[in-house]
């Protein structure tokens, strides 16, 4: 019960008669009981160990992929990461790990977020063309535009080697979890993953 109601389902329980005494239902009992009896006994099956674990992990997995699509928060996450169960690749700075752990859970020290938490009373980015979110820090802001240059240098050059035609869409979600786009290979979203990490540091912001 606990567990459905963290996952905003409404469960309402209702009294129903039982088949005693009730013509029809007695029949339907009896029926029902005649065609199991019929049936030839199952042979029990042997699961291995790593069969069993598979079946727990599967069964898990869907459970938690189930509640992180009906929670209320973290909609902004969910948008980068909605398969529970990936596994990330983090740079090998703390700093930097955990500037990119804050853009992944939409939490960081871009005005947009410190300005929810009431810690700034503006959103607008310091070089006063816009709200300093995270699009705008990587896409818009003119005081990182030299990284911003190479960055998009590299992306381009990584879409250029896929088999994908037309001209690639630039997104946040596209630098943080390219994983998600199925036109890039493993090797090709680390090289994502990197150029996005060269793009932080050099931008002389801690996240």
């Amino acid at each position: 019960m606990r567990q459905l109601q963290d996952m905003s389902i409404t469960v309402s329980l209702t009294w129903i008669p039982g088949h005693m005494g009730i013509e029809y239902n007695e029949k339907a009992y009896q029926l029902a009981k005649s065609a199991l009896a019929r049936q030839p006994d199952r042979q029990t099956e042997t699961l291995t160990y790593l069969a069993c674990k598979s079946l727990i992990l599967r069964k898990i997995n869907k459970r938690w992929q189930e509640k992180w699509d009906r929670l209320p928060t973290g909609r902004a996450t969910h948008e980068r990461l909605p398969t529970v169960g990936r596994k990330l690749v983090y740079p090998r700075k703390r700093c930097l790990a955990i500037s990119y752990v804050r853009l992944l859970l939409d939490d960081t020290a871009l005005k947009v977020h410190q300005h929810r938490m009431k810690l700034v009373d503006t959103r607008e980015c310091v070089c006063g063309h816009g709200i300093e979110d995270e699009d705008h820090f990587f896409f818009h802001c003119h005081l990182y535009s030299v990284s911003r240059k190479q960055l998009m240098q590299a992306i381009q050059d990584i879409w250029s080697n896929t088999s994908a035609k037309g001209v690639l869409l630039q997104s946040v979600t596209l630098l943080l979890t390219p994983s998600s786009f199925s036109m890039f290979t493993t090797r090709q979203c680390q090289e994502i993953l990197e150029a996005t990490f060269q793009y932080i540091p050099q931008s002389g912001r801690r996240l």
